[in-house]
């Protein structure tokens, strides 16, 4: 069922269109007072000026900006009526100007700013009806989820261990994750998924160059996925920070600002060595940041390893060293199978700071 969510919480679109179609009265009692020249102290002289159905449509239109806000279904669909409607009514109105055949007089006197007023609200409109259909937005109006995901996610694993009420812990690696939330994958959910809105306490473990930071957040369930062939099942955690928490969260936020710093499409080879290995392997390099880089690869090293990237292609030769920070045999999470790297240093380091400004207004942009 559809949840009262806090306005902190609401993306900003749905927060915009919500007050104005409560501060719709306003603008039109304004509008009227204008449009008869009465002043707008005159409240009772103005009112006079309105219809039954002026007041029912008002009324209208304030109960779906209310309902908007407290994420009522109701309100998401007559919402969604009220403009495809109103599309409706513009796009006639621009046929009825436009074209001979349907010409009405009753729009003899439109100027070329309504016209472009009316082409803009037609736009205004489309705009508004894909944003509120798409799956993202309509989730929580729908009651498939209890909440907008309003930061940044990506994958990125990270090893946690989480309880809910008195259990025992359980331990598992993240799906993606953000500052406001995680996908979370254990064991014990293949066999025994939590409710949508039961708490969770857990531990992440942030991992560092040589060591692992814990940090404790207390969460919220706020969906679930069964599984099915090739996907493990799981629960979707909305973190929920109090006054005692604020470290926690600074420190997370930091965490996640390095680890999704805008990363680009690239497709340079690369050649790679570890420790004691006797040659170097060929790879691919499918993305990069200022941070890290995914390399694609049958040859996957150890988590932990230190090791030399040789990146071919770019400006010059770029000579990289770093560190395994994860790696992705199996070819999950929508790449090819390989490793991340987290970047310590490189070489040729003004050149290289130069290869990725390029890179920033030329390539691809995939965070």
């Amino acid at each position: 069922m559809p949840v009262s969510i806090s306005i902190k919480s609401l993306p900003k679109t749905i927060l915009s269109v919500s007050v104005f179609f409560l501060m719709l009265p306003v603008i039109s009692y304004l509008i009227t007072a204008a449009y008869y020249s009465i002043h707008v102290s005159h409240f009772f002289l103005i009112m006079e000026k309105y219809r039954i159905y002026n007041f029912a449509f008002l009324a209208f239109f304030f109960l779906i900006g209310l309902g908007l806000l407290k994420v009522k279904k109701w309100a998401y669909y007559s919402f969604l009526g009220f403009v495809i409607c109103f599309l409706f009514y513009c796009v006639w109105i621009l046929i009825s100007i436009s074209i001979p055949a349907f010409y009405s007089s009753a729009f003899s006197k439109f100027t070329k700013a309504d016209i472009l007023l009316n082409i803009s609200a037609i736009l205004v409109i489309l705009f508004l009806i894909v944003y509120f259909l798409h799956r993202e937005i309509s989730s929580p109006y729908l009651g498939i989820t209890k909440g907008w995901r309003i930061s940044p996610r990506d994958t990125l694993p990270i090893k946690f261990e989480c309880r809910i009420g008195e259990t025992p812990y359980q331990k598992g690696i993240t799906e993606n994750i953000s500052s406001g939330g995680c996908f979370l994958i254990t064991e014990d959910f293949q066999q025994n998924l939590p409710e949508a809105g039961q708490l969770i306490l857990l531990n992440l473990f942030l991992e560092e160059e040589t060591s692992f930071e814990k940090i404790t957040v207390q969460g919220e369930v706020v969906r679930v996925r069964d599984g099915a062939p090739g996907i493990k099942r799981g629960a979707g955690i909305r973190f929920v920070f109090d006054k005692k928490s604020k470290n926690e969260k600074k420190k997370l936020e930091s965490y996640l600002d390095v680890k999704y710093a805008p990363r680009f499409k690239i497709g340079h080879p690369v050649m790679f060595r570890v420790p004691q290995a006797k040659e170097a392997s060929p790879g691919k390099l499918f993305n990069i940041s200022w941070g890290g880089m995914y390399i694609e690869s049958e040859t996957i090293p150890e988590t932990g390893f230190r090791i030399t990237v040789v990146i071919t292609g770019a400006l010059t030769p770029f000579n990289v060293e770093g560190r395994v920070a994860w790696v992705n045999p199996m070819g999950k999470y929508s790449k090819k199978k390989g490793f991340g790297i987290q970047i310590d240093s490189v070489k040729e380091k003004y050149l290289w700071h130069l290869w990725l400004l390029k890179l920033s207004y030329h390539a691809e942009r995939i965070r």
